[in-house]
């Protein structure tokens, strides 16, 4: 019975889908979301991401600016530019000094180094945010 439960809970959990080219990064922003209540998707580059969010309607997107194969940029424009994933809340992990960090207003940042704290506020407000 406990099984069952766990798995009722899962499928009712927040979805959320991060997308990073450092797989231990990766781990360690899984590893917070599923703290905050989170079921996560792993995606270690920009096609991949784009085609998760597509298919999973996550209600957050982890997303760094620099993956392989399609830059987070490119992603998050496609994103915005699809309405099945248009309102999705963005939140950019990077580093400070990326420029794709300050190109669009209507997503929230984290620069690395974080706290965990500091992630979880971010997420907390992209989300609040997109709930307006």
């Amino acid at each position: 019975m406990a099984s069952q439960e766990r798995e009722t809970a899962l499928m009712d959990a927040r979805r959320a889908l991060i997308v990073q080219g450092e797989r231990g990064l990766a781990r360690l922003l899984e590893v917070l979301l599923q703290r905050e209540g989170y079921a996560t998707e792993l995606a270690h580059d920009g096609h991949e991401g784009l085609t998760k969010a597509r298919a999973g309607s996550p209600q957050i997107i982890l997303l760094d600016p620099v993956l392989p194969k399609l830059g987070g940029h490119r992603v998050l424009g496609a994103l915005r530019r699809d309405p099945s994933t248009a309102a999705i809340p963005v939140v950019m992990v990077a580093a400070e000094e990326h420029p794709a960090c300050s190109e669009s207003a209507d997503v929230e940042r984290v620069t690395k180094p974080f706290t965990p704290q500091t992630l979880v506020t971010a997420v907390r407000r992209a989300v609040a945010a997109a709930a307006l």
